[in-house]
Order: C-alpha cells, then sequence, then structure tokens
C-alpha cells in the first residue's frame, strides 16, 4: 500500500486488490453509484462503519476476555504444577532424610557390637 499526502485532512492510498474482487465491486456500481468515485466512495464506508462497527468492537472485546481467562488458566495450571513439583521434591527430602536416619541407626548399631538379629536388632526397611 502506497501512501501520499494531499493535504493536512486527507492522505491518498494505492491499494491492490484481487481481480475477481474488483470485478464484483465494478459490478454493483450501475446500481448504486456512477463515476469515478464509487470504489473510493465504497472504501471510505466501509473504513468508516469498521472503525465504529459495534459488532467489531464486541468482537475484539470478547477477543481479549477470552484472552486473559486463557492467561490466568495458564497461569493456574503453571502454578498447580510448581505446587506438584514441590510436594514430590518434599516428599524425595523425607525419604532421603528417613533412609539417612534407617543408616545411621545402623552404623550406630554395628559400631556398638550390637547383633543384628532377635529381638533388639534394629529395623531395616526399604
Amino acid at each position: 500500500m502506497r501512501r501520499k499526502e494531499l493535504s493536512n485532512d486527507q492522505v491518498r492510498i494505492t491499494v491492490r486488490l484481487p481481480a475477481a474482487l474488483y470485478d464484483s465491486l465494478m459490478d454493483g456500481r450501475r446500481f448504486r453509484h456512477t463515476g469515478s468515485n464509487y470504489l473510493s466512495h465504497i472504501v471510505r464506508k466501509a473504513l468508516e462503519h469498521t472503525l465504529v462497527c459495534p459488532e467489531r468492537l464486541r468482537e475484539e472485546e470478547e477477543a481479549r476476555a477470552a484472552a486473559e481467562a486463557a492467561r490466568i488458566a495458564y497461569e493456574q495450571e503453571r502454578a498447580a504444577r510448581a505446587a506438584e513439583r514441590d510436594a514430590r521434591a518434599a516428599a524425595e527430602t523425607a525419604r532421603a532424610a528417613d533412609q539417612r536416619q534407617r543408616a545411621e541407626r545402623l552404623t550406630a548399631a554395628l559400631k556398638g557390637g550390637q547383633r543384628l538379629t532377635g529381638r533388639r536388632a534394629p529395623r531395616i526397611r526399604g
């Protein structure tokens, strides 16, 4: 699209249209508007409508709301995954601490010369 400055209140642009679209626009010319400015009239009206169309504004607002809802859902899912990961890490840390305690009890029993069988033998699990 090329842009040319005409005056303070107008800008001239050149737009490339597919031939089929141009032909369909020109077919309606004989029914509505005649003259060389028919296409520019249609484009102006379409732009004006597009800029103030309540349907377009509603669709944009819905798109923004949907994007915000998707962002919130993503953040909640991300927080849930982080909480799950933290819970797994805490469980793993607790398991490791339990294993260390068992190993320390076994080491203390071996150093003290205790028998590892019978009623008083330290329990080793896992």
